[in-house]
């Protein structure tokens, strides 16, 4: 099958990119297939055409793509397009965050999760996946805990993931920008770093990639990911636990689909249930870490699985330009569930 996948963006990037990560890792596993794969991105990398991947510039106008790609069988957006624009060939857009456009949402788009797709009112949806040979796990962890996102984003919790290294006295490895720089991360917090016992737990690891990153993924011994929002998927639990790391998480969207209380992380609604889950977890025996270190690993999702759910779903865009009723599309709208907030008091 000749498949296009589209993002207006670099493609693998340069260094962060959740979305530009996905697109490639998809690319190159529907190539593995047996498929022939072209990438319309802003910018293309050298590893496209490493993996067999053919690479077209972002055109001008979407219309121009159907002189560029005459003969693509499907073109699977990954950000919504103008509802002006009518695709030549059978399409598929996957919606990667929570719409809250003005624009409608666009008959074939489907979601990451289960709870992404109820949150808008709809069904479908595939699951995201990592090539999991790229996170290989490790057994010897650190007494340590990894905050690795935006800092700037308050969703993301990191004033809490602060307060929690430091009232169970454990050191926190804080990726995502500066750390002490940080405009949206003033607190009480900083008068409490201001100690130089509390302070030496906090380590200002800045921006990271590459084999620093997995560094990170793979010695520390719990992930921080109790975020205050309807989380559509989360690359980062699933590159931790592929590394078997486990998740110390709320259960706000889809994060409650693929961890498992004391299984493989811990899902907590306050923050006293964090500083119990993560005084339990620092206690555990060794032989206790070892099968949650292992139950990690066993349920990361691979891209491979996610290759073969969007395969199902161009097969049956060929029989039928419709995934489901175009009239469906109308009535999705993002109306998100009750979201559980985590935060210390006075943090």
């Amino acid at each position: 099958m000749k498949i296009v996948q589209l993002f207006d963006g670099r493609v693998p990037p340069s260094g962060y990119g959740g979305i530009e990560r996905m697109v490639f890792w998809l690319a190159r596993a529907l190539v593995q297939l047996g498929h022939e794969v072209t990438v319309v991105a802003r910018q293309g990398g050298d590893a496209l055409g490493a993996a067999g991947i053919h690479f077209v510039p972002w055109p001008n106008s979407l219309d121009d793509l159907r002189s560029l790609l005459p003969d693509a069988e499907v073109l699977h957006f990954h950000q919504p397009f103008p509802a002006s624009f009518t695709p030549h060939c059978p399409y598929l857009i996957t919606e990667h965050g929570n719409h809250r456009a003005s624009q409608p949402i666009l008959p074939n788009t489907v979601f990451l999760s289960k709870s992404h797709a109820n949150n808008h009112g709809a069904e479908l949806y595939v699951h995201n996946g990592l090539p999991l040979e790229e996170y290989p796990p490790a057994t010897d962890k650190e007494r340590s805990m990894l905050f690795m996102a935006k800092l700037g984003w308050r969703k993301k919790n990191a004033i809490t993931a602060i307060n929690l290294a430091l009232d169970t006295n454990l050191t926190i490895n804080v990726c995502g920008g500066d750390v002490w720089q940080e405009k949206k991360l003033r607190g009480l917090w900083r008068w409490r770093a201001q100690r130089d016992d509390n302070k030496q737990l906090i380590k200002n690891c800045g921006n990271v990639d590459g084999t620093e990153k997995l560094r990170l993924l793979q010695s520390s011994g719990l992930l921080f990911y109790a975020v205050n929002w309807q989380e559509p998927f989360a690359l980062a639990p699933h590159e931790a636990m592929a590394c078997g790391t486990p998740v110390l998480a709320t259960p706000n969207g889809a994060l409650g689909e693929y961890l498992v209380d004391r299984e493989n992380g811990y899902l907590v609604t306050s923050y006293r249930q964090a500083v119990a889950a993560i005084t339990w977890h620092l206690n555990r025996s060794d032989q206790e870490q070892r099968d949650m270190q292992q139950r990690c690993v066993d349920t990361a999702f691979s891209i491979q699985n996610s290759a073969c759910e969007y395969l199902a779903l161009y097969e049956q865009l060929q029989r039928s330009d419709y995934l489901y009723a175009p009239t469906a599309a109308a009535r999705f709208k993002y109306q998100p569930a009750k979201t559980v907030k985590v935060r210390r008091w006075l943090a």
